[in-house]
């Protein structure tokens, strides 16, 4: 007597409870119906190697990318601030200085910044709606030319010393009352930042520190935080 695997349709001994082929209990044997007993084939076992080691380059190429943001290569995100503040962004001014800045200028002098940004705002969108107006009752088309932008490029950059953190840290904390080993890393750039095309726009050079505070880039021109309020 013969039956068919219930898998895979080989023929079976008719008190066979595996199918040889296919590995699959049958019904009535004492292992639940479709439990495999995997067998490693050469192939298999190639395949877990590699699905493996594609995991483990994955996470390391993760792990070399969080590296190159958060211990060198992350503080041209402190220049593109500064170039979109230049720029008119004035809400990226934030971004110029760690929040315990902003919150000491308020305590000792008044000024808020969120204040300052959404007045800079107000008047820039009045300006515009005064400029069509005028437009408008003239007969003529406003000026639609954006005005140049500025870019700004690495010359050189140093990674600074544990010494020069230290003093980097200290100042910062005159500067803002952080907490001692606020600053966790620095670096010394030289820049030129471009009003207009690259070639022939006015160019001024800039020689700053960048420091990272926590998890995010500081730039400091001459010791202090690049912004004030005006006097």
């Amino acid at each position: 007597m013969s039956k068919l695997c219930e898998h895979c349709g080989a023929e079976l001994p008719d008190d066979a409870e595996v199918c040889e082929k296919c590995k699959t209990f049958q019904t009535g044997s004492e292992e639940p119906r479709g439990r495999l007993k995997v067998k490693f084939t050469l192939p298999k076992i190639i395949f877990c190697i590699i699905s493996i080691a594609a995991l483990v380059g994955l996470y390391m190429i993760g792990r070399d990318l969080s590296r190159d943001i958060y211990e060198g290569g992350g503080f041209e995100s402190a220049l593109e601030n500064v170039v979109a503040v230049e720029n008119g962004k004035t809400s990226k001014l934030k971004s110029l200085a760690p929040r315990e800045y902003w919150a000491k200028l308020l305590e000792e002098t008044g000024f808020d910044i969120e204040e300052y940004i959404e007045s800079v705002e107000s008047e820039r969108e009045e300006s515009i709606a005064a400029a069509e107006s005028e437009a408008e009752t003239a007969e003529t088309e406003v000026e639609t030319d954006a005005p140049p932008k500025y870019s700004f490029k690495i010359i050189e950059s140093t990674q600074l010393e544990t010494e020069q953190i230290e003093r980097l840290d200290e100042r910062v904390r005159t500067l803002c009352g952080t907490e001692e080993g606020a600053v966790i890393d620095a670096y010394s750039v030289n820049c030129t930042i471009t009003l207009g095309d690259a070639e022939t726009g006015e160019t001024v050079e800039r020689q700053l520190n960048i420091v990272r505070i926590r998890d995010n880039w500081y730039p400091l021109l001459g010791g202090n935080f690049m912004f004030k309020p005006e006097e």
